[in-house]
Formats: C-alpha cells, structure tokens, sequence
C-alpha cells in the first residue's frame, strides 16, 4: 500500500491547503551512499536543471539502480524547487487508474466523488513548482500519456520518472543509466587504482559490511575483477554476489557464476520481492513484455557476445511465427532495456545482452522447448557466414571481413561447438575450413586444429570429398606453421590422394603448394622442386591461373633458398602479376615479401625497401598480421646491415610482438636470430647470448632445418664475439655441414657475414686448431653442436620473454597441465588469453594457478615468474 502521510498535508479538493506554503520533503532516505554515479547525477541534475526538461526519464535494466539514482538527484537539485520533491512508489500499480489514485495519496489529497482524481491533481499541482519522482514506472506504461497533460495543466511542474522502459510521449528526455564501471581484465592497473572502479567500489563496500577484515590486495584483484565483470557491473547483482563472501571467498564464487542466477539470492526482509534473487528481477521485466517480444527475447539467447540485426532477423524468424516484424521487436526490448546496441562505427549498431539477461533468456527458451531450433538455426546462419566470408579473405575487403569475423567469433566457437555436439562433422569440416585466414590472422592456429581434427576424428569417413579435402588441408597449413611437420605432411597427403580421386585440381596444387613448403624448410629441395613442378604442370593444364600463381610462387621460393636469384625474381614477379590481376591481395604481399627477400639476398636494400614499404602499405589496409610480421622482420633485417641498430630493435620487436600473439614459432625464432645481432651491436652479450640460443632451440623444436642452419650461424657469431672462439668454430663447421647436405647455398651477403665469422676465430685459435675445431664441428649434429658449449657460462636470461617448454622432469610435483599454464604465465598472457589458448574457462585458468602457487610456496602471480625463472623451469 502507498505510504500514508502526515495529516496537515491533506486536503479536499477545490479548497487550498491551510499550509499551502510547506515545502514537500516526501523521500526516502538511502541507508548507504551513491557509488561510482558521479556522471550520471551530474547529467540528470544538469538536465533537470535546464528549463526545456520538464519531463526526464531515467532508463535502464532491472537492478542497473535507477531508483538509488533518481533519489539522490532529487536531494541534489531540491533548491531549484521551491516547493519541495515527492516520491511516488508505482510497483504496485497495474492501471493508470491505479497510478493517478497512487500519486494523488502520496500527496495527501483526499479522494472526493466530486472530480475526478486526475482533475484533482492538476488542480494541486497547478501552481506548484515541485519535483515529482515516478518510480518503477514501466508497471503502468499505459499511463504515460497523463504526463504531458499534467505537465501543460501545470507549468512549474517537473516529473523524474524512474523505468524500464522509455515512455515515448512528448516532451520526454532520457538518460540511460549503464553497468557500474569494470576494469579491463587484460590490462589490470595497480590494486589502488581497481578500487576506483565503481564495480570494484560497490562489491567492496559491501563485503566489507559483511566481513570489516576484507581487503583488496594483489593477490584478489584480478578475481574481485572477473566477479565484477562476470555480473556485467549490475549493482544489484554485485550486493547479492557480496552476501555470499560469508561463506564462499572469492575465487569459489567466481567459480559457481557459471550459474549466476542459482547463486545470486538474498534472504534480506527489507527488500521488495523482486529484488530478493536476481531471477526474480529478470521475471518481472520479462513479464512486462508482449508475447512476440518475449519469443525474441528468449530467441536471442542463442547469440554469445551479440550480433547484428541481419543475424537476429535470419536466425530468430526460423519457425516463421512472429508477425511483428523483427527490427520493431528489436527497438521496443531496447527501450524496454531487455537488449542494448553498441555502435560500430558506420555499421549497424551490434545487439547485446547482459550475460545474467542472456541467461535467464536460455533457460525461458529451453522451458519453452524451442532450442534445438534455434540452435541449429544459429549454427546454419553462421556456417553459412563462414563460407560467405572464405573468399572475401583473399580480397581487397579482407579487413572488413576479418573484423567481422572477429567480432562473431563467439558465436562461431558456440555453433561449431553445437554442430560437434550432434556430430555433424560435415558442417563442421566446411564451416572450420573455410575460415583458414580468419585462423591464421587472429593467431588462433591451435583453436583452428581443434575443431578440424574434430571434424576427422574416426576411422571411416564421414564428411563428402569437397569438405575433407577443405578440412585436409587447412589442417595441413594450420599444422605447419605451427612447426608440427608430421601432421601437417600426414593430412596433406590425405588430402592430395582425394583431390586426385575427385579430380580437383585446384586443391591439388594448393596442397602440392603446402608440401613444397614443408620440404623446403626441411631442406629437402629436390623433392620440393619435384612437387611444385608438378603443381604447375597441372594449374597450367587446368587452365587455372590463381592455381599457377601459387605455384610459381613455391618455385620463386625454392630457387630462393637455392641461390638461384635471378629464376626467383622471374617466377616471383609473374606470380606477383597474377595475384594482383586476380585480386588475391593476400597472395601478393607475400609475393612481395619473397621479391624483397631476393633483393636483400643480393644486397640491393634501396630495391628491398620500396617492396617492403608497398608490402606494409597492402597488409596494413587489408588487417594482414602474419605477413604484416614477416614483412618488419625483413625490414628490421635491412636496417641492421645498414648499422641502424635502434630502429632495427624497433622493428624486430613489433614483428615479434606479433608473431607470438598469433603463435608463429618459426617468425619468432628468427626474429631472435635478429634480435641477437643487434644485441651483439649494442654489446648486451647477456641478451645477444640468450636470444640466439632460444632462435636454435625454437628452430629444432619446429623442424625447420633452414632456419635452424641460420641460426646455428647466428649463435657463431655471437660466440665468437663472447671470445668463446672454439664453440665458434663448431658451430660454424656445423652449420656449414647443414648447408651442404641439404644443399643450402649461401648468399652473398651470407657469405660475406661467413668470411667475417673464419677470420675472427681463425686470428683467436691460430689456423691449426681452428682448422680441427671446425673439422670437429662438421661432424656433429645441430644438436650436438648446441650442447658443445661451457654450460656453466650459458644464461638463458635475455631481456625479452621467450616461447617456454618446461623441463623434462615436473618441479615441486607440478603437472604437466600445470606447466603448461605457469609457462604462459611467464610469457606475459592474461588469464584469458591463457584460457583462449588452452581452450579452458578463465575460471579454470584461476584454479591451476591457485595449484601452482601452493606447490610452489608463493602467493602472487609476479613471485611464480620469478620462481620459473631462477629456477630454469622453461629452456626457449
């Protein structure tokens, strides 16, 4: 019932009140101050203010704390308002009748059968120059247009109206109140400056009322941080999270939000029955809407991180049972503030739900029995994305494409997740397959493998020719860049043997293409050279000029690596012509990379650069990362002859920045070889040392004997420079050796490098023992060429982070999953991007860590890095 008022403020209507002159102070007093609310108290005052507003809306989810809000701005601005402020409860109103009768006894008139109450009000209020505040007003909706016709009969009036939805009535203004601030997981501030946050502020107050002894600390933040996110900032979610630290302490409460909506209830007497469980709240907003927009409501729960209105029209109209058309749908659970949109730059704005509203939406749609439908609608609206997008990969919209991609890449991994679980492993080799590039660009090679070995597990085969062979090989190029060679040459074998049977020629040369690019790395030139001969043999048969492009390229590349520069340039700049008619621009910046490569081979660097700088200039249009990396390793390269020793650090660096987020070993061992050298100019023999031997370490590790030949050259140098001239000289003879079993030449510019290195050592050991040194070192493997060193003066501590592998044998009974985390940990990667790349939850991230810590005796993430590290327990 409306609370009842002092008696002096009654009186009849059409007779003035004996103390017409009392100012009214109708409010509720709050029990605890406004958290992390400064902006929008600041707005609504100065809008209130503003002598244009006269009506103000204040908008927003259930429990996103619109009446805390509206309660202090009316304290705020009580001076502009001679006659006081009024707070009107409305949540028990169903009726405009029942509004206006609620208004009118909040106000102290009595109900008289003479006018009726709304007449009565206008006459009241006539004169007046009061703040009227409307709470909870999305109950009585059909009672808006009241407003402006009080508002016209009452010129000094000004309503604040407290909803879930926006009114739509003359003269309204909005403001919509958004989640509390959280800070950005993956770039945690200091404790001091998290507490600022006003998530942070509120669960912290909170808690504390609870257990005073509560304290945020380096240890908690970042899971004080991942509650706050995971509630989405909603303030009452975050005072039902925090009534639960008496019993669970943070990191099992995050643990149990998986299932925010079992876990977030109160048992508080004092609060209305919809704010005592969060699923509650969410009922009482749901059952605000129509019944259209409650089946699009549930319906967008399939959606994970939003989408677009294209995809909520395609996926949500699927049984074809909603008349309404669906972008009125949309608008109306906007301003109901069921669904939010967030602007895209010139897109079309992006559809969100709050994952706690997303949640309660699944658990509707499944006790409505409707979600196998849309699941599967989902995962065809997205498969057939992916197949949209494989082609525009290669053009001049890869960009736009791969930003697309990315921003759907939630729902991707939940319809390819739906499609394994009911074993459609057609769809899930197409969908997967198709978005090789998308792989390749974000860095997410091992996601990729994941779901297209899925695809193939089993022994008979059950997907068609064309999506096998489509699975095949982008698991034959996902595999190889990622240096597991004998996976990548298995399924690309499978896959050549099937694009034989079904005649497709194209694939064969692609795949012909990817097998010459394993040999090659390998060292093995001849059975590469056969293998793109024959790739161009039949792309020139076929008639297929993107396929013989492909194909020229690999034989650019191999003439390349044989020192055959002038057939390199020739093929390349064919190849180059080709793809650029074609359109491939992906295709042609590595072509130019390749030119490049052949200059700078030659010495030529002015003809290098302009390749490089027209390379950078395509792959930064086109989002092009991978090559973008390769492209400023080669720069960093030429700049380091040219004795530019900082902007090749520069440079070296940023290519190694990215390689390591998309996971290419191969780019980041020889960004180390590089790095090395121009550590050796900056005369840092600590990090010269350590980044040579981690470029040999990651080399062997991928099988790339070419670049492991390299570096083993690179690690002579250094030392020889180090004045360890015997280690020199055995590396040097082994990688002579290297070269000429595989039948690497040098370049001239190698070779000069060469000549250098048999002098220096030659002049410390004399020309007789440098002679048998490097006799010996012909002799030895790479690998024994590494060990051959004074152990006791090897330090693998280079000022940069490194790829890891552990040890062999685990420290302090640490598992080898455990190792896996603590070594991701010590490459830098936030507890999400670990769980990214490891395919777990963040929440299991937390876990292993809480183990690691407690085998290792420490208590913070920085002291487990430092403990891997003096303790040796990662060698690249």
């Amino acid at each position: 019932m409306p609370t009842q008022h002092p008696s002096e403020l009654a009186f009849e209507t059409g007779r003035a009140p004996a103390s017409s002159n009392r100012q009214f102070r109708q409010m509720p007093l709050p029990f605890t101050p406004l958290v992390g609310r400064e902006h929008e108290v600041h707005e609504a005052c100065r809008m209130l203010r503003d002598p244009k507003v006269r009506l103000l809306t204040v908008t927003g989810t259930g429990g996103i704390g619109k009446t805390r809000l509206a309660l202090q701005v009316a304290l705020d601005v009580q001076q502009a308002f001679p006659d006081g402020y009024c707070f009107v409860p409305l949540a028990l109103s169903t009726t405009p009748q029942q509004a206006v009768l609620t208004i009118v006894q909040t106000l102290g008139l009595r109900e008289t059968r003479k006018r009726q109450p709304f007449e009565q009000l206008k006459t009241f209020l006539s004169e007046k120059h009061l703040l009227l505040v409307l709470d909870n007003f999305e109950q009585v909706l059909a009672a808006a247009p009241l407003l402006p016709e009080l508002l016209s009969a009452c010129p000094e009036l000004k309503i604040l109206v407290t909803s879930r939805a926006v009114l739509r009535v003359q003269g309204e203004y909005e403001l919509l109140v958004p989640p509390l601030p959280v800070p950005d997981l993956h770039h945690l501030p200091t404790p001091e400056a998290i507490a600022q946050y006003g998530a942070v502020t509120l669960f912290m107050q909170r808690v504390q009322a609870i257990k005073p002894d509560f304290q945020l600390t380096e240890d908690n933040a970042r899971v004080i941080v991942e509650i706050c996110a995971c509630l989405d900032g909603l303030p009452l979610a975050l005072e039902l999270a925090a009534a639960r630290i008496k019993l669970l302490p943070p990191q099992a409460l995050l643990a149990r939000l998986d299932h925010r909506l079992a876990v977030l209830t109160s048992r508080r007497q004092d609060v209305p029955l919809r704010q005592q469980t969060l699923r509650n709240t969410l009922t009482w907003s749901y059952d605000l809407l129509t019944a259209e927009e409650q089946r699009l409501f549930r319906r967008l729960s399939v959606f994970v991180g939003g989408s677009s209105l294209e995809a909520v029209e395609s996926v949500c109209t699927a049984v074809g049972d909603l008349t309404t058309p669906v972008l009125d749908l949309v608008e109306s659970l906007i301003d109901k503030s069921q669904l939010m949109q967030v602007e895209e730059g010139s897109e079309e704005p992006r559809l969100l739900m709050q994952e706690m509203i997303r949640e309660y939406g699944w658990e509707r749609l499944v006790a409505a029995g409707e979600m196998e439908d849309f699941q599967s609608a989902h995962a065809a609206y997205y498969l057939a994305l992916a197949e949209e997008a494989e082609p525009a990969l290669h053009s001049i919209q890869q960009g736009w494409w791969q930003e697309r991609l990315e921003r759907e890449h939630e729902n991707i991994r939940a319809a390819l997740q739906w499609l394994l679980e009911h074993r459609e492993k057609e769809q899930v080799a197409r969908f997967a397959g198709s978005l090789l590039r998308f792989w390749i660009q974000r860095g997410s090679l091992n996601e990729g493998l994941h779901w297209l070995e899925q695809a193939l597990r089993g022994t008979e085969r059950d997907v068609s020719a064309p999506a096998g062979i489509k699975a095949l090989f982008a698991i034959g190029v996902l595999a190889g860049l990622l240096g597991n060679v004998d996976q990548a040459k298995t399924r690309c074998q499978e896959c050549l043997e099937i694009c034989q049977e079904s005649g497709d020629s194209r694939n064969f040369v692609l795949t012909s293409w990817m097998l010459a690019r394993l040999a090659t790395e390998q060292g093995e030139y001849a059975q590469a050279q056969a293998q793109a001969e024959e790739a161009l043999e039949v792309a020139t048969k076929a008639g297929d000029n993107l396929a013989r492009a492909y194909a020229l390229h690999r034989l650019g590349t191999i003439a390349l690596a044989l020192g055959e520069y002038e057939q390199a340039r020739e093929q390349l700049e064919e190849c180059l012509v080709a793809f650029t008619e074609i359109g491939d621009l992906f295709a042609c910046v590595e072509a130019l990379r390749r030119l490049a490569e052949v200059f700078v081979a030659q010495g030529d660097e002015t003809r290098a650069i302009a390749l490089l700088d027209e390379g950078i200039s395509i792959a930064s249009k086109v989002h092009d990362s991978w090559t973008m990396a390769g492209l400023l390793n080669l720069s960093g390269q030429v700049e380091l002859r040219r004795g530019n020793a900082t902007r090749a650090w520069s440079l070296l660096e940023e290519a190694q920045a990215l390689q390591k987020n998309m996971g290419d070993h191969q780019g980041v061992a020889l960004s180390y070889s590089l790095l090395a050298r121009v550590a050796s100019l900056k005369h840092d023999d600590t990090a010269a040392r350590g980044f040579a031997l981690q470029s040999a370490q990651i080399a062997m590790k991928v099988s790339d004997n070419r670049l492991l030949t390299t570096s083993l050259e690179g690690l002579a140098q250094v030392a020889a420079d180090q004045e360890e001239p015997v280690w020199a000289a055995r590396l040097g003879g082994a990688a002579e050796r290297a070269r000429e079993v595989r039948g690497v030449p040098l370049s001239p510019v190698e070779r000069a490098s060469r000549e250098r290195l048999i002098e220096t050592v030659q002049n410390r050991l004399g020309e007789q023992t440098f002679a048998a040194m490097w006799a010996e070192g012909r002799t030895m493997t790479p690998e024994q060429a590494l060990a051959a060193q004074n152990t006791s003066e090897v330090t693998l501590h280079a000022s940069s982070s490194s790829s890891q592998t552990p040890v062999s044998t685990p420290p302090a009974g640490l598992t080898n999953r455990e190792l896996e985390v603590l070594s991701l940990v010590v490459k830098g990667l936030t507890n999400s991007r670990i769980a990214e790349q490891l395919m777990i939850k963040p929440v299991t991230v937390n876990s292993y860590l809480r183990a690691i810590y407690s085998k290792l005796g420490v208590s913070s993430r920085l002291q487990a890095m430092r403990y891997a590290i003096d303790h040796d327990l990662f060698i690249t």
